[in-house]
C-alpha cells in the first residue's frame, strides 16, 4: 500500500491510496472463505462452489468488504506515520470523481489491476502563533471571607431539610408545607382539565395567590374539598386556562413542619466528615479552589485576547456544526424547563443566532491546540474516556452507550480538544508574567442563602403513600462530602472502548 496526503484546503485533507493488485486479491479471497461455506449456487452443493465462482456471483458484496476491511487496516498504518489531528471522520472518496461514495458504490476492482480509493477529512489548521512567552496578565487573587463560608454551610442545610408531621388538628400556618392531589376544571371550556398528583407546596412564601391556599387550608388532612375561584391572568397552570373561573378539587394527604438541622458536629457527620470544625475547613478549600479556577480562566481569556487579535484563521466546519448544535440545544433546553415550546422555526433561529458565538469558541479551541501542540502537549485516549465516564455518572447515563454516541457524532474529537485546549491554557498562563490584584468585588452567596429560605423543589421525594421520605434532596451534602469529589476521579470500566481512535492523530473513519 502506498499513500500520498495532500492539502484540499487549510482545514481540509485527501489521503490517496493505491493498493497493490495482491493486497487486493489476498483481501477478496479473505472474504470468499467467509462467506463459502452459505453460498449457494445452482448445479453446487452448499459449502463446495469453486472460489471463483463463489467470487464472481458474489461480487456485490464481497469487493466492497474486502476495499472496507482494507480501508481499516491502511487507516493504522497512515495514523503511526502521519500526523492527521482530525476534527470529522473520515469521507471515502472515489479519486475519479472526486464525490464521496459508499464501498459498494466505489468503482469494481479489476484483476491483475492496482486499486486507488481516497479518504477525505477536516482537521485542524495550521496557525502561525504570535510570541507567547512573558505576556504580561493581571489575575485576581483568591479570597473568601468567613460570611461565603457560612453561608455556604447554610445552604448544605436548607439541602438536608426533612418533612415532619404537624401535630394537631390546627390550620397549616405560613412556613409549613402541604402535600396534595389536585384537579382543575374551567367553567368556561371544561374540556380544559389540569390535574397534579403528590403536589409539595410551601404556604405563605408567594409561590401561589393567596385565594388558592386559604381554599386549600380549609381542607382537612385526608380529607377531599372542592372549591371555586378565578384563576389570575398570569400563566398559573398554563395560557390556557389562565383568568378562568374554575372548579378545583384537592385531597390533602398531610401537612408538614419543615426541619432545618443544625449546623453542629452532628449535621457534619451526616455530610461524610468528622466534625464541624472538617466541614468548615473543606468548603473552604472547595471554594477557594472554584474561586481560583475562575481567576486562572479569566486571567487565559486576557491573554488569549492579545494573541488573538492578530490571528485570521480559516475554521474547520464540523467543529462550527458542532459547537452550534450544542449551544442551541442547552438553549432549546433553558426553554423548554423554563415552560416554553420550542417550534423547529424557532430551532432553526436559535441556530442563527448561536453560529457567531460557535465561531468565536471554535477560534479559541483551535488557538488553544495550536499552542498546546506546539509546547508538545498530548491527551491520552485514558483521558478522553474518564471525560466520558463523568458525564455518564453525572447525568446517569450507561458510560459504554454513551461513549458510542459520542464516538458517533464526533464529539470525541470535541473533548479531545477541549482537553487539550485546557493545557494550552495552562501553558500559556505559566508562561505569562502574572500579577495578583485585590478582586473587584467580594464572592457573595445567594440572596435566599443569606435569608435562610427554603427551596421546596429540594425537599424529599414523596413515597406512593403521600408521606415524604428521609433525607435530604438532590445534592444535598454534595458540596461538602469529599467521596462526592474522590468519585470524580473513578477510572471508567474495563472493557470501555478507550481505544476508539479520537486523539492525537489517530484515525476515525465513518
Amino acid at each position: 500500500m502506498e499513500f500520498i496526503v495532500e492539502n484540499i484546503s487549510p482545514v481540509k485533507r485527501r489521503i490517496t491510496v493505491t493498493i497493490a493488485p495482491q493486497e487486493m486479491a489476498a483481501a477478496v479471497k479473505a472474504i470468499v472463505y467467509q462467506i463459502k461455506p452459505e453460498a449457494k449456487v445452482k448445479g453446487y452443493r452448499q459449502g463446495k462452489v469453486p472460489d471463483a465462482i463463489v467470487e464472481r456471483v458474489h461480487a456485490d458484496r464481497i469487493y466492497p468488504q474486502a476495499l472496507t476491511d482494507l480501508v481499516g487496516v491502511h487507516l493504522t498504518e497512515i495514523a503511526g506515520n502521519e500526523e492527521m489531528y482530525q476534527v470529522s471522520g473520515f469521507v471515502l472518496t472515489d479519486p475519479t470523481t472526486g464525490k464521496g461514495a459508499k464501498p459498494e458504490d466505489m468503482p469494481r476492482w479489476k484483476k491483475g489491476s492496482p486499486y486507488v480509493y481516497a479518504l477525505e477529512y477536516e482537521c485542524h489548521p495550521d496557525i502561525d502563533i504570535p510570541p507567547y512567552e512573558g505576556l504580561e496578565v493581571e489575575m485576581e487573587r483568591t479570597v473568601v471571607d468567613d460570611d461565603t463560608v457560612e453561608a455556604y454551610l447554610n445552604r448544605l442545610r436548607y439541602n438536608a431539610v426533612k418533612l415532619v408531621a404537624a401535630e394537631g388538628d390546627v390550620p397549616p400556618r405560613d412556613g409549613q408545607a402541604m402535600v396534595f392531589d389536585l384537579k382543575v376544571v374551567s367553567k368556561r371550556d371544561p374540556s380544559i382539565v389540569r390535574e397534579n398528583k403528590k403536589t409539595l407546596m410551601q404556604l405563605g412564601q408567594g409561590d401561589c395567590f393567596r385565594e388558592f391556599e386559604d381554599a386549600l387550608r380549609g381542607i382537612g388532612r385526608g380529607q377531599v374539598g372542592t372549591f371555586e375561584l378565578k384563576l389570575p391572568e398570569e400563566d398559573f397552570l398554563g395560557e390556557e386556562i389562565a383568568g378562568h373561573e374554575v372548579t378545583c378539587t384537592a385531597c390533602v394527604h398531610g401537612v408538614y413542619d419543615i426541619v432545618v438541622p443544625e449546623l453542629d458536629d452532628a449535621f457534619a457527620r451526616t455530610q461524610g466528615q468528622p466534625d464541624l470544625d472538617a466541614m468548615r475547613a473543606l468548603v473552604r478549600r472547595r471554594i477557594e479552589g472554584q474561586i481560583t479556577e475562575l481567576n486562572r480562566d479569566e486571567a487565559k481569556y486576557k491573554l488569549m485576547e492579545k494573541l488573538l487579535a492578530g490571528v485570521r484563521v480559516e475554521l474547520p466546519a464540523a467543529m462550527v456544526r458542532r459547537s452550534a448544535k450544542s449551544l442551541t440545544l442547552q438553549e432549546a433546553v433553558r426553554l423548554q424547563r423554563s415552560g416554553e415550546e420550542v417550534t423547529e422555526a424557532q430551532y432553526e433561529e436559535i441556530l442563527r443566532q448561536c453560529h457567531p458565538h460557535a465561531v468565536q469558541r471554535v477560534l479559541q479551541t483551535v488557538f488553544l491546540v495550536a499552542v498546546a501542540r506546539k509546547e508538545g502537549l498530548t491527551v491520552r485516549k485514558e483521558e478522553i474516556a474518564q471525560y466520558v465516564y463523568n458525564v455518564a455518572r453525572r447525568d446517569g447515563q450507561d458510560f459504554e452507550e454513551l461513549y458510542k454516541k459520542f464516538d458517533e457524532q464526533g464529539m470525541l474529537f470535541d473533548v479531545r480538544d477541549s482537553l487539550l485546549g485546557d493545557k494550552g491554557g495552562d501553558r500559556l498562563l505559566e508562561l505569562a508574567n502574572v500579577t495578583l490584584v485585590d478582586p473587584k468585588e467580594t464572592l457573595r452567596p445567594p440572596e435566599e442563602v443569606v435569608a435562610g429560605e427554603v427551596d421546596v423543589s429540594r425537599l424529599s421525594v414523596l413515597t406512593s403513600e403521600g408521606a415524604p421520605g428521609e433525607g435530604g434532596g438532590p445534592g444535598s451534602g454534595a458540596a461538602a462530602d469529599g467521596a462526592a469529589a474522590a468519585s470524580e476521579g473513578e477510572a471508567p470500566p474495563s472493557g470501555d472502548g478507550s481505544g476508539t481512535a479520537a486523539s492525537g492523530g489517530e484515525a476515525h473513519w465513518s
